[in-house]
């Protein structure tokens, strides 16, 4: 058997026999491969019912799992951007990008302390640690079981090649910005990260959520289901079970989705793989910006966000004194 059979919900335990599967083509990369998912009659997740084996061939460099060239002018340009979106600096350079490629990462991190330890588990090569360094941040290290092997940057940011469990030592901030989605045991992985936090410390979690106007509308097509990656696409009633189930309280869940959830979920509709959509973003940007639809596409993004109806969040957990 090439492929692991799922009979009960990851979220809630329900038993799945009886639903309806649907199939959802592999597009990252564009092989068409269809899989098969079924939303929890309970909880509403929507879960992946027959995982590869060998889920390592599914993943591609997009996920970032090179050395990062903290030098180069990709990097300057994220930095200035970072900078921007963490609301410390009103650069217009970095205003500009941040308004046509938004990262909603730095947002989640605007109410940590500096100086507390954090860890960023699933943190691919480390790019977003180093961001947090550059900007104050004084003690950031990450891991991930994906990358080749451990990375140690000049300025003190490490990236082991562990997986949760496997990291050493308690942490004031523990952060999985888009990891549940890929882990095939969700309460174990809420129980890991509830061992990983100190009393009274934070987890921070970002998921993409099936409780979307971008799900009710793209379906199938909808590009953050990215089968066979994704195991779970949490319901935002889900998300909070799971974490709940860990022992965590005062849950708290904001929105910060993006205008891929439309520009991406289109070209899924046209058959466009992953791989070529920044090609597409760039030679249609000039025509988006003279219609207008780029700025009718954010402002339709900031109300969704804001009417709970994006389709991503992020939760921030804590764990009691």
């Amino acid at each position: 058997m090439t492929r692991i059979e799922v009979q009960s919900c990851g979220a809630c335990g329900m038993d799945l026999a009886g639903l309806k599967p649907f199939a959802v083509r592999e597009m990252m990369n564009g092989t068409r491969e269809g899989f098969e998912y079924v939303t929890c009659s309970n909880c509403q997740c929507v879960q992946l019912l027959a995982r590869p084996r060998e889920i390592g061939r599914y993943y591609v460099d997009y996920y970032g799992r090179s050395k990062v060239d903290t030098r180069s002018l990709t990097y300057r340009l994220r930095l200035i951007r970072f900078r921007v979106a963490l609301g410390e600096s009103k650069n217009l350079l970095g205003m500009l990008h941040n308004y046509l490629i938004h990262d909603p990462a730095p947002t989640s991190l605007r109410s940590l302390k500096r100086t507390g330890s954090v860890l960023d588990v699933g943190c691919a090569s480390g790019e977003l640690l180093l961001l947090m360094k550059d900007t104050g941040f004084t003690d950031v290290r990450g891991c991930d079981p994906m990358i080749q092997s451990a990375i140690q940057y000049e300025n003190g940011v490490s990236v082991s090649k562990h997986t949760l469990d496997e990291e050493p030592g308690t942490f004031d901030v523990v952060m999985a910005h888009h990891v549940m989605e890929h882990v095939p045991d969700q309460a174990a992985f809420a129980a890991q990260l509830y061992a990983k936090v100190k009393v009274g410390g934070t987890v921070l979690v970002r998921v993409p959520t099936i409780s979307s106007w971008a799900y009710e509308e793209f379906g199938c097509d909808w590009y953050q289901l990215d089968a066979p990656r994704h195991f779970y696409l949490h319901s935002r009633k889900s998300i909070v079970q799971v974490l709940e189930g860990a022992g965590f309280v005062d849950i708290t869940v904001s929105d910060d989705s993006t205008i891929r959830q439309i520009l991406s979920s289109r070209l899924y509709r046209q058959d466009v793989p992953y791989t070529s959509h920044i090609r597409r973003y760039v030679l249609d940007l000039p025509r988006m910006i003279l219609t207008g639809e780029l700025w009718r596409m954010n402002k339709q993004v900031r109300i969704l966000n804001a009417e709970g109806r994006g389709d991503q969040i992020c939760v921030y957990a804590h764990k009691k004194d």
